[in-house]
């Protein structure tokens, strides 16, 4: 019987070292890569992406154009028309797809996973859910495309 608890808790200190190197690997991954995008010194670009977050926000991909670091317009793509300015929040550019990774690690999100362009560092994927059982505290962010412009 002593044996039986003595590794029923090296499995839960085993567990707690797996969160916290999944913590550590997230919070790396997210300073390797903002790092990475800082140093490419890209001001002026386009993405196109998606977002979900189960509050009503528009569904459908919509084009961001940013030059020299300030938003131009959001477009839904499917209309051609402006993003709503309540919804604008929905579809960030690239600084505030760091700043959604980083804000569900300041919060320890109940899930993160986040995947990131090799070249430019910037998020391509991030799916969150902050407490692991509500609908409305889920985001999920999906850049379908990222072009440079000059």
């Amino acid at each position: 019987m002593r044996l039986v608890i003595l590794m029923a808790a090296a499995g839960l200190v085993a567990g707690c070292q797996s969160l916290t190197s999944f913590e550590s690997v997230a919070e790396t991954q997210w300073r390797t890569n903002s790092d990475k995008w800082r140093a490419a010194g890209i001001s002026s670009y386009q993405l196109q992406m998606r977002s979900e977050c189960f509050c009503g926000e528009p569904t459908g991909s919509v084009r961001i154009v940013v030059q020299n670091g300030t938003v131009q317009s959001r477009t839904m793509l499917d209309t051609d028309a402006p993003v709503e300015a309540g919804f604008t929040k929905w579809f960030p550019d690239v600084p505030g797809l760091f700043g959604a990774v980083r804000n569900a690690l300041d919060r320890k999100a109940t899930y993160l996973a986040t995947t990131y362009d090799p070249t430019y560092g910037y998020p391509t994927t991030i799916r969150i859910d902050f407490s692991g059982g509500a609908l409305g505290d889920k985001e999920n962010y999906y850049v379908e495309s990222f072009t440079v412009l000059k």
